[in-house]
């Protein structure tokens, strides 16, 4: 269930940064790049505490 769940954010999030690329500024794409590493980083920490914490 996880693995679908950062398939989707990963694949909106493609989709969103290819759209601030091409309709947005230079500016907006770099501030969406880094908001989405660190949401990234975040989702990485998710699947590590996943899996570390098992029930």
């Amino acid at each position: 269930m996880l693995s679908r769940y950062i398939i989707a954010v990963i694949l909106v999030w493609v989709i969103i940064l290819t759209i601030v690329k091409f309709f947005g500024s230079s500016t907006r794409f770099r501030t969406m790049s880094i908001f989405c590493a660190g949401f990234l980083i975040g989702m990485l920490a998710m699947w590590i505490a996943v899996h570390v914490y098992k029930k």
